[in-house]
């Protein structure tokens, strides 16, 4: 996850701002929510923050470390 996440990171650091706001592609399950590949990035983010929110809340409740330092 973590190598994901930073392969992710270049390549958004990589991108220009003519490069976040091109639409998404046509026929792309998203496009009629999302404007742009900017967006899909910031909600691809919150989206996995909101999952290991999930994750985290299951450890505690089975007694073990959430996984995030607590």
């Amino acid at each position: 996850f973590n190598r994901a996440c930073d392969g992710m990171v270049a390549l958004i650091e990589s991108l220009t701002e003519e490069d976040l706001q091109r639409p998404l592609p046509e026929g792309m399950a998203l496009t009629g929510a999302l404007p742009n590949v900017g967006a899909l990035i910031h909600y691809a983010n919150m989206h996995s923050t909101y999952h290991a929110g999930q994750i985290s809340l299951l450890r505690r409740a089975q007694g073990l470390p959430t996984g995030f330092g607590r």
